[in-house]
């Protein structure tokens, strides 16, 4: 809950520095933003960790329009959960599955995610299902030809 909290916190802050900076940015990446921390927060509302009025106020703090309307793109990765889970662990010494990076865990939060895709409909979101890709790379191309359309179009 804490972590989540202060990755919702910090993802808006950053919007919002960025944003109001006199040295606009043209572009901001953030590794976990507002959706993300959102599944999370859902997922552990599911678990019996967060309260109904709780989930409410913070995806209404989240998706508040003052920075909402900030975002030009949400990218989604997504990937069965036993692949999700090979990747995490096949670089790590030790194989075994901790309390968030466990197939249960991801199960659910991939649950969230196409959710909060379905409840989120206005939202500036593209999916990416990265089950099958080659690697990285395979996803960047894509995205890359993405933020230079956005780009384009901003400075049109």
């Amino acid at each position: 809950m804490a972590f989540n909290t202060w990755s919702l916190n910090y993802a808006i802050s950053e919007l919002l520095v960025a944003y109001h900076n006199i040295e606009r940015h043209d572009l901001i990446v953030l590794d976990r933003g507002p959706f993300d921390s959102l599944a999370w927060m859902t997922v552990l509302h599911g678990r019996g960790e967060l309260g109904l009025d709780e989930l409410n106020t913070i995806k209404a703090f989240a998706l508040h329009p003052k920075w909402s309307k900030l975002i030009s793109r949400v990218y989604l990765f997504k990937c069965e959960a036993d692949t999700s889970l090979r990747r995490e662990l096949e670089s790590k010494l030790t194989h075994g599955q901790g309390t968030a990076m466990n197939e249960s865990m991801l199960n659910d939060l991939l649950d969230k995610y196409n959710s909060l895709l379905n409840e989120l409909r206005g939202y500036p979101v593209k999916t990416f299902d990265t089950t099958t890709t080659k690697g990285p790379l395979d996803t960047a191309e894509p995205i890359a030809q993405d933020i230079l359309e956005i780009m384009e179009a901003a400075n049109g």
